[in-house]
């Protein structure tokens, strides 16, 4: 007999209570002069981060024979992430009160164009996983902006921002999406954690920024900006594992988005803290 019992039912109001923006969140905006990378860190994000830590942990992760990413990804069904407008609201609020470009919207519904524009995942690093060079250089991503949620303690790994000087003039701080200035003689090539302090000079990248981990946190900057996971897995103990929440948010095309940060930067909106 098939009964409805047997199924795991998430209505909308499970959903929201769980994901729900603590009241004691605190919002910092910052600023990179030379760079011109506008960032910012939401403290005290989620409301009960271990409840929302153990809801998407229901939810499998599938191993990639290839991925563009260091570790695993785990993606979620379509009607969970038309169900979380509550916080795609809060953190577009977010983007608007500090002015960064954006493009208004009165709502967020549950219609195709939607669904594009907000999504979420989650990604799961861990000590011996193996990982392609190629996911290892700076990047830039196919959405504008990415909203980093730490959810796992004594994370000893951030996200980490790169200038590329391949010409040795002039430092490129952010471009078009996903490895612009990536060599194609890495995209086979095992990542060797020794050749750490060689591998980005000898490719002309310099890192000029970390922005750190801290549990139940979001971070969140412009994706243009060539930026890739902090990873060094003689920093992690045997059984960590690093799991953080993204929520990404599609606004401009990938090769519109530089054009509209050269006009931004030079703003009084950008000036905004």
């Amino acid at each position: 007999m098939n009964l409805l019992s047997d199924f795991t039912i998430f209505t909308q109001d499970v959903i929201d209570k769980t994901f729900e923006i603590s009241d004691k969140a605190e919002e910092h905006i910052y600023i990179h002069e030379a760079s011109t990378l506008k960032w910012g860190c939401i403290k005290n994000f989620y409301k009960d981060p271990v409840a929302v830590k153990e809801f998407l942990q229901k939810f499998p992760v599938v191993p990639q024979s290839a991925t563009i990413s260091p570790g695993s990804q785990q993606h979620f069904p379509m009607p969970l992430m038309s169900a979380l407008t509550k916080v795609y609201d809060y953190l577009h609020g977010i983007l608007s009160t500090y002015r960064f470009p954006v493009i208004e919207k009165s709502k967020f519904d549950n219609d195709e164009e939607s669904y594009s524009t907000w999504q979420t995942y989650c990604n799961t690093h861990w000590k011996h996983m193996d990982i392609l060079a190629a996911s290892m250089v700076p990047h830039s991503d196919p959405f504008s902006y990415a909203f980093n949620v730490w959810l796992t303690d004594d994370n000893p790994a951030g996200t980490e921002f790169y200038y590329n000087l391949s010409d040795g003039q002039h430092p490129v701080y952010y471009g078009r999406c996903r490895n612009a200035l990536a060599p194609a003689s890495v995209k086979s090539v095992l990542w060797d954690p020794d050749k750490i302090d060689t591998f980005f000079a000898e490719r002309g990248w310099h890192k000029y920024f970390t922005m750190e981990p801290e549990y139940n946190s979001c971070t969140f900057y412009p994706s243009l900006f060539f930026h890739k996971p902090e990873w060094d897995s003689r920093n992690y103990k045997e059984d960590f594992v690093r799991y953080s929440q993204v929520y990404s948010y599609k606004v401009f095309h990938p090769q519109e988005f530089p054009m509209v940060w050269n006009n931004y930067k030079n703003s009084e909106d950008h000036k905004i803290q």
